[in-house]
């Protein structure tokens, strides 16, 4: 099993509104926001020195940071909120000898992860394409693995696929939406920037995981849309909480599969006191306080009528 991941803190986007508001309020003499702290949740994987999940977790294991000032954890139990995973999958012309083991270690997944969970399945050739909305119906889950093919002479639109997720989780609001991208590092032919892509994920409150099979020579490095998609991967999944995986084989993507299903069952979920402020904070990371372990976490979509 060949793969890596590394830890991940959160990036929420700035309000400039919300700043505007705080100038007008100190020109204007008027009283500060009462200090009182607000509950926030985030949704936390925790990984031992071997990498596997940690489910036994107290407050005094995590440590949560917004924008450099420490927050008190004050409770931390099991993730029960279920989650609407989208599924992106790569099936251009670059994947033409991985398509078995694509549908091997995407079936490993989907029987993997808890089946309260709803998953969806989007392919990337040629252009993001819904094979599947989201389901708790494993069989059909399965069927729409199995009609899984490469499209000749067709690359990848990772960046387009994940922008229209995000609009998808803008219009449903999905309690704990998740990303799974499964590609092969090839061309990709996305016009989009990283940049809006980013600030897409963090208002739907969405983790952007990726497992990446990479490939020797790219073609398609240096171009733009190759910068694009790199600095989509590397910051979605550090700003989101998310684990990135990198193979140098299409043997690992089953385990590197299960692995994921793995992590993703066991995720705990952690409520943080948050003082009151005109203007939220930018940066959510959390990490881990016990020596030897690994954190990284998703903020979750605040309560209706609660600030973010």
């Amino acid at each position: 099993m060949l793969f890596t991941t590394s830890v991940r803190p959160i990036l929420r986007a700035s309000h400039l509104a919300a700043a505007g508001l705080v100038l007008a309020v100190a020109a204007s003499g008027a009283p500060h926001a009462a200090a009182q702290a607000t509950e926030h949740h985030v949704y936390v994987s925790v990984l031992d020195q071997q990498g596997n999940p940690v489910t036994e977790v107290t407050p005094a294991d995590l440590k949560v940071t917004e924008d450099g000032v420490t927050r008190e954890v004050l409770r931390v139990g099991p993730a029960t909120t279920p989650m609407e995973v989208v599924l992106l999958v790569d099936n251009s012309a670059a994947t033409s000898a991985d398509t078995m083991f694509f549908r091997d270690a995407l079936e490993a997944f989907v029987a993997g992860l808890d089946d309260r969970h709803a998953i969806a399945l989007v392919t990337l050739g040629d252009r993001p394409t819904l094979e599947l909305g989201a389901t708790t119906n494993t069989e059909a889950i399965r069927k729409a693995i199995g009609r899984l093919f490469p499209r000749p002479g067709s690359g990848t639109y990772l960046l387009d696929a994940v922008r229209d997720t995000t609009k998808g989780f803008t219009k449903r609001k999905p309690a704990r939406p998740v990303i799974v991208a499964v590609l092969r590092e090839d061309v990709e032919f996305s016009t989009g920037d990283h940049v809006s892509i980013l600030t897409d994920l963090h208002e739907t409150f969405a983790a952007f995981h990726a497992v990446v099979l990479n490939t020797p020579a790219d073609p398609s490095i240096g171009t733009n849309e190759w910068r694009e998609r790199a600095q989509l991967i590397d910051r979605g999944t550090i700003e989101t909480g998310g684990r990135r995986v990198n193979l140098i084989s299409n043997l690992g993507l089953k385990d590197a599969m299960v692995a994921l299903a793995t992590e993703l069952n066991a995720q705990v979920e952690a409520v943080f006191a948050r003082p009151a402020s005109l203007v939220p904070p930018r940066r959510t990371t959390v990490s881990s306080a016990r020596e030897g372990w690994t954190a990284r976490g998703t903020l979750a979509r605040p309560l209706s009528g609660q600030v973010q």
